[in-house]
């Protein structure tokens, strides 16, 4: 016959495994999305040199 304790000691053992796998998602989403955050920053510095390159061009008459 099943030992209902053994089957509680089971389902505390699954509880804690869910516990650990939703921690070290929640972990990889927050490192995602700063990552995320630090690349939309990349991506708005470079529209800012591209358009300091372009006045830059346009103020010297083209390409030289």
């Amino acid at each position: 016959m099943i030992d209902i304790e053994r089957i509680m000691e089971i389902e505390e053992v699954k509880k804690e495994a869910d516990r650990l796998m939703i921690a070290k998602v929640t972990k990889y989403e927050n490192e995602i999305a700063e990552l995320k955050k630090e690349l939309q920053e990349v991506k708005d510095d470079n529209k800012k040199l591209a358009k300091q390159v372009e006045d830059m061009r346009i103020d010297q008459g083209g390409w030289r």
